[in-house]
């Protein structure tokens, strides 16, 4: 974590010294820098579905990294809430958006990473095709 204190309309070098010093000293006393998500972070195992690809579904991971400031000794108040889409068309491939993931404060959004694919899905070969068919009539 990096402050940066300012102080300006004062007539001696040592008060402007004095201010900045007490400015830092309390920043880094009372705030905290906290990572809610990372990227490549996987999202308590949460999956799309994936229509016609080899795979019935891809996994989804944090495509960015969300660092906040929260005040020490409050309680971490953040939570992740997931708006993907229902389904997606295979090929899919890793990094591949699928959605977003919120990053919440109570009732508030502070911010917004995206929800990206975690593996490649190709479509089936002809051999598993055939077997899908065929496992899907019967």
């Amino acid at each position: 974590m990096r402050l940066i204190a300012v102080v300006l309309g004062t007539p001696a070098g040592q008060t402007r010294f004095d201010e900045a010093r007490a400015m830092l000293e309390y920043g880094f006393a009372n705030v905290q820098l906290v990572t809610p998500i990372a990227q490549g972070q996987a999202l308590d195992d949460m999956t799309v579905p994936v229509r016609l690809g080899g795979r019935d579904e891809v996994s989804v991971l944090s495509g960015g990294t969300c660092s906040l400031l929260e005040r020490r000794g409050e309680k971490n108040a953040l939570s992740l809430e997931a708006a993907l889409v229902e389904k997606v068309n295979a090929p899919v491939y890793a990094g591949d958006v699928l959605g977003e993931i919120r990053v919440k404060r109570g009732d508030e959004v502070v911010a917004v990473v995206p929800a990206v694919a975690g593996e490649d899905v190709q479509l089936p070969g002809m051999v598993d095709a055939l077997i899908r068919i065929r496992d899907h009539f019967m």
